[in-house]
């Protein structure tokens, strides 16, 4: 897919601040208010060209910001996560979207403990779970967990459960929202 990029607008914007440099040289010169004529622009006064630039320069910044927004957004992780993952609901009797967690995805052979990855009703990626089971907690086992998260962690809930299809056994869900608070509490 192909994207504005931030790096291509600074070409254009470079190249009229070059155009405009005389005209600022001009005015700093001479000190007054003379007309100042460069093609389609037009300042009467100095305060008139320091206004176009400031404009050219704060529209170069939205366009900036704005498409580095969009990059953000192609940037986090869609369904299905690919590799040997597999729908926890095609695995065990499981609602293939789980309200307050969304649609869960786990490679088999790391059960119980995950990672787990869940999408939210569009297929964006919205957390990274772990299920800790309490016998590894009380046995102080250690637990290695080498697969890091995509994108990086809003915040963190940890909470108890006493199993469900897929981990009968009481464990823990420890759960790396992507997403704001407000959007998590709202995946449903």
């Amino acid at each position: 897919m192909n994207r504005p990029r931030a790096a291509d607008d600074f070409t254009a914007i470079c190249a009229r601040m070059e155009e405009l440099r005389p005209e600022r040289e001009a005015v700093h010169a001479t000190g007054s208010q003379q007309e100042i004529s460069a093609g389609p622009v037009r300042a009467r006064q100095s305060g008139r060209l320091q206004t176009c630039l400031a404009n050219t320069i704060l529209q170069a910044l939205v366009v900036m910001v704005l498409t580095g927004l969009t990059g953000c957004y192609l940037l986090v992780p869609r369904e299905p996560p690919g590799g040997d993952y597999k729908r926890v609901s095609e695995l065990v009797r499981f609602p293939d979207f789980y309200p307050g967690l969304g649609r869960l995805y786990v490679q088999p052979n790391t059960l119980p403990l995950g990672p787990f990855r869940a999408y939210d009703r569009q297929g964006l990626l919205v957390s990274t779970i772990y299920m800790v089971p309490i016998q590894d907690l009380d046995a102080h086992k250690m637990m290695e967990i080498v697969e890091g998260t995509p994108i990086p962690v809003d915040h963190v809930e940890i909470h108890y459960t006493s199993g469900h299809p897929g981990v009968p056994e009481p464990h823990y869900h420890v759960i790396l929202w992507h997403v704001s608070p407000e959007r998590a509490r709202n995946l449903y």
